[in-house]
């Protein structure tokens, strides 16, 4: 920078950009002090500075004969009021998307099953109606076969309108039971009913073969999970009065949970390490259970570690929800919460459960710390902040087939 100042290919000003993008580069590139912070007013110099020194690169430098129009419109997107969204960023949000979409489809299918249950009333018979006893079993009956078509004529369609009416009788009177049917038979047609047109009374008819319904394949759980049946509760109020949180639809909060499977305890530090060998922990804040303490719970630990543990036990395996923990809390004591420590939910912040819009773009995820109430929600529901030592979590699972 000094020399290509002294010799006059670079304006003071332009020297004092390339300064600044290398002082924060180094801030950034080096292990800093406790004391070194890179506040705010760094960061917007930087990014002011980053983008005159790209204008100049590209345009004055001498490096290029043509100026790169990409290199010059990425410099812009750095001091624009809304910045580029980071590829991290942008897969949140998608995800973020796809959960509520995979939210609102469970629901839906949960009110269809109810509506389904409450039409249906008493259960139908399942398979083909049953087949005519053998008495009831139709003669054959021999009709002429024209030798030559007729022309036709003006008469054609009263002719047709006869043939129709004429059919419509046969039918009606071939529900009247097998003996008139015979008798008809025999006065319509004298010189050609014989026996052996007729089918036997004693002849059964001939059965289609039948297959065998096949029993729907058996449901379990993966390993070390307990299985928690469905269940169905009305909760009379919502989580405590938050005057921050958004406004919400009233109680009573109906929930129909499905079959679905749990951890009985929280996630160990040892099933981190099991399970994702390279996992990194923020453990410097006093009370996050270090590496070695491998029969401690795992907490000090991100929403998104969490799911990823949780996802490489299984393609089913997740995240409890809200509606799962109030099922739990109200079924099976083989569940156990950990002393001190609360978990991380599946659900978005704030929870749709209780009635409140989910802000997928910020994908902020709900803990709970402790049990509560009667009327209201069991477990105390909370908006989860940075990975804390009072956090923990645990991995829950649809039922998948049982394996023979």
């Amino acid at each position: 920078i000094d020399d290509l100042r002294r010799s006059g290919k670079l304006h003071d000003t332009t020297a004092g950009w390339l300064r600044m993008v290398r002082q924060a580069g180094n801030l950034g590139a080096h292990t800093q002090a406790p004391e070194v912070i890179i506040d705010q007013t760094t960061l917007t110099g930087c990014l002011s500075s980053l983008e005159h020194a790209v204008q100049w690169f590209a345009k004055e430098s001498g490096v290029y004969s043509t100026p790169p129009q990409a290199l010059i419109a990425l410099a812009h997107e750095l001091v624009t009021p809304t910045p580029r969204t980071s590829r991290k960023r942008q897969l949140q949000v998608d995800n973020a998307t796809l959960t509520d979409q995979r939210d609102r489809a469970v629901d839906d299918a949960d009110r269809l099953r109810d509506e389904v249950r409450r039409l249906s009333g008493a259960p139908r018979p399942v398979g083909p109606p049953p087949l005519p006893p053998p008495e009831t079993t139709l003669p054959a009956l021999p009709f002429a076969v024209a030798k030559k078509r007729p022309k036709r004529t003006s008469l054609a369609r009263p002719a047709l309108t006869i043939i129709l009416s004429a059919g419509l009788g046969l039918a009606a009177g071939m529900q009247l039971g097998p003996s008139h049917r015979i008798e008809a038979q025999a006065s319509e047609y004298p010189e050609q009913a014989t026996p052996a047109t007729l089918a036997p009374a004693t002849q059964p008819p001939t059965q289609p073969p039948t297959t065998p319904p096949t029993a729907p394949p058996a449901l379990t759980c993966p390993p070390k999970m307990v299985r928690v049946e469905a269940s169905q509760f009305d909760l009379e109020t919502g989580p405590y009065p938050r005057p921050k949180w958004p406004e919400h639809s009233p109680p009573p909060y109906r929930f129909n949970v499905p079959s679905f499977c749990i951890d009985p305890t929280p996630a160990k530090v040892e099933d981190l390490h099991f399970h994702l060998r390279k996992l990194h922990r923020d453990t410097r804040q006093a009370g996050c259970n270090p590496a070695s303490a491998k029969d401690k719970v795992a907490n000090c630990i991100t929403v998104q570690q969490a799911e990823l543990v949780c996802r490489w036990r299984g393609p089913t395996v997740r995240l409890p929800r809200i509606t799962e923990w109030e099922a739990v809390r109200r079924s099976t004591p083989r569940v156990k919460l950990s002393a001190g420590t609360g978990e991380l939910v599946d659900d978005i912040f704030p929870p749709r459960v209780f009635g409140y819009t989910p802000d997928t773009q910020r994908n902020e995820r709900m803990w709970f710390d402790r049990p509560v109430g009667d009327l209201g929600p069991s477990l105390s529901w909370n908006r989860a902040p940075k990975a804390l030592p009072s956090i923990s979590f645990r991995c829950a699972s649809d039922l998948i087939p049982a394996t023979p």
